[in-house]
């Protein structure tokens, strides 16, 4: 009887159906950007077939700027393994420019992606979501970035 009320409780807390709270499991939205900018040194990314890092962001915030160095450090580390870093923003490109020059940023931005943000139901940010070579999101909303870091680790070495 107990376990029968548990579960009619754990039934009545449950979202209602349509609604998720989270990504993860689900095939990724499509990524795309009217503009992308990408720093000196980037080539073209293609994110099919690879490990992808959305990092949603603020320019103007300063916990997105601290967040930058370890994205930056993690693009370096897992450049060669199949990996990129893509940052998305609602900001103006010259916002986004302006991030990139002054923080040394190192991996490509899509400036005012308001889509992209619904696409991927960001609530907060940062925000971030982790997506496999078969474009399934993994981790959606990690608590820091050092969820991803061990993800990475074990997947790419």
């Amino acid at each position: 009887m107990r376990a029968f009320a548990w579960l009619a409780l754990a039934g009545a807390l449950a979202l209602p159906p349509g609604c998720s709270s989270s990504l993860q499991g689900q095939v990724a939205p499509r990524i795309r950007g009217a503009i992308w900018i990408r720093p000196k040194g980037t080539e073209h990314v293609t994110a099919s077939e690879k490990w992808v890092l959305v990092e949603f962001f603020d320019p103007s915030l300063s916990i997105c700027r601290s967040r930058a160095a370890d994205l930056i450090k993690m693009q370096n580390d897992y450049r060669d393994k199949n990996f990129v870093v893509i940052g998305v923003t609602k900001a103006a490109r010259v916002d986004a420019e302006a991030f990139i020059d002054e923080l040394g940023v190192n991996y490509p931005v899509i400036p005012i992606a308001r889509q992209l943000f619904e696409d991927f139901e960001v609530k907060n940010i940062p925000d971030a979501t982790l997506i496999d070579p078969y474009a399934t999101v993994v981790i959606d909303n990690p608590k820091t970035l050092r969820e991803v870091e061990d993800r990475l680790s074990k997947e790419l070495g």
